[in-house]
């Protein structure tokens, strides 16, 4: 196991800790829910890619799922917090085109990216909470609400340290689009 790849997986734990530190730390608007859970994973998933995005929002539900576990019958715990949780990763379809256009300097393209990434996130996590709780109104208010929030973060980080989305052992690139000197 490479260095790079130790990196990728402690960047993994991290993201689904904090996925599941905030999700117990949801903010409620008027009765509405704004899922900050959502954030870290997207972002995870947006830096590193599908499968690992996978990884780490599968392994933030089944955390969730572990510490809510005694309160519901199983069934009902599995729709309620570990499918929120378990596909938000698959925002990571959009990792490969959002780390090339930011790393060339194209951020209308890489934005475009971004704000489908955070909307198809939310939107697979509010799939769930529907699911969930059955209250259409309610989730599609969180689901604006949540979608916002991620958009506005992750725009304001890829604006400021569009590297931050760019890892150095990125597979997205090719080798001249990782040269310094092409690039600059």
């Amino acid at each position: 196991m490479g260095s790079t790849s130790l990196k990728s997986w402690i960047e993994m734990l991290v993201a689904a800790g904090v996925a599941v530190l905030l999700a117990f730390f949801s903010i409620q608007i008027s009765g509405y829910t704004l899922a900050l859970a959502v954030l870290p994973l997207v972002y995870f998933a947006l830096r590193r890619g599908i499968v690992q995005g996978m990884l780490a929002s599968l392994l933030a539900g089944i955390i969730i799922l572990v510490m809510q576990l005694g309160e519901t019958e199983l069934s009902v715990s599995l729709v309620t917090f570990f499918g929120p949780y378990a596909f938000i990763g698959l925002s990571g379809l959009f990792a490969k085109n959002t780390q090339r256009t930011l790393n060339n300097k194209r951020f209308k393209n890489a934005a475009l990216n971004i704000v489908t990434a955070a909307i198809f996130g939310s939107l697979l996590f509010f799939i769930w909470q529907f699911i969930a709780s059955g209250t259409l109104e309610n989730e599609l208010i969180g689901f604006a609400l949540t979608s916002a929030a991620v958009v506005i973060v992750l725009l304001l980080l890829a604006k400021v340290a569009p590297k931050l989305f760019v890892p150095k052992d990125t597979r997205f690139l090719s080798r001249k689009e990782k040269s310094r000197l092409l690039n600059d």
